[in-house]
């Protein structure tokens, strides 16, 4: 996605209006960071709570970690598939639309 975001800053160069792309998926580019990084910090914990586990540690709160975790990956990562192919694709339509349209 990064590399899309500054394809669109580097074109605008040429064709000033490809900066629109980046006005047009910077939240959606924020959030699916954001839940990467959520992602991140969640295997982490999973990763201590499964070797706490292991060792004999409090089963009901390590089990959630794991199941927070695993949730999470479920559920909410497989969009930042989505967010990606949006980023990649994104057109710039809706900047062509008269303003009295809205």
């Amino acid at each position: 996605m990064t590399s899309a975001l500054t394809t669109y800053l580097l074109a605008a160069e040429h064709n000033p209006t490809e900066l629109y792309k980046i006005g047009l998926v910077s939240v959606a580019f924020l959030h699916a960071v954001g839940d990467t990084l959520i992602a991140w910090r969640l295997l982490v914990q999973a990763d201590i709570a499964a070797a706490a586990l292991d060792t004999g540690g409090d089963d009901s709160f390590y089990r959630g970690k794991l199941a927070a975790a695993s949730f999470f990956a479920k559920t909410i990562l497989p969009t930042v598939s989505a967010t990606r192919a949006v980023v990649e694709n994104v057109d710039t339509d809706l900047m062509d639309i008269a303003d009295d349209a809205f």
